[in-house]
């Protein structure tokens, strides 16, 4: 092999290293459902609320801002504003 071909392997070899580095953040991905720790009383004043069911999820520090849309079953009018133009299907 030349220094041209190892350095090439060696480049993809990084490369492929890092973007699998970045796989564990998706292991957090969809958060489990959260136990209920609270009590649960015959009325409201003999029960008593579960705090942690009401935080907000956070982000590990470090972790990326990513912004995900999912869109289903939207069709060809969906992305168009008032007044779009009409496709019609002959």
């Amino acid at each position: 092999m030349n220094a041209k071909m190892r350095l090439l392997c060696l480049a993809v070899i990084v490369s492929l290293v890092s973007v699998t580095s970045v796989a564990p953040a998706q292991e957090n991905l969809p958060q489990p459902d959260p136990t209920f720790q609270g009590k649960i009383g015959k009325t409201h004043h003999d029960s008593e609320a579960d705090p942690a069911l009401f935080n907000s999820p956070t982000a590990p520090k470090g972790a990326p801002n990513i912004l995900l849309i999912m869109i289903d079953d939207a069709g060809f009018e969906a992305p168009n504003t008032i007044d779009s133009v009409t496709i019609e299907l002959k």
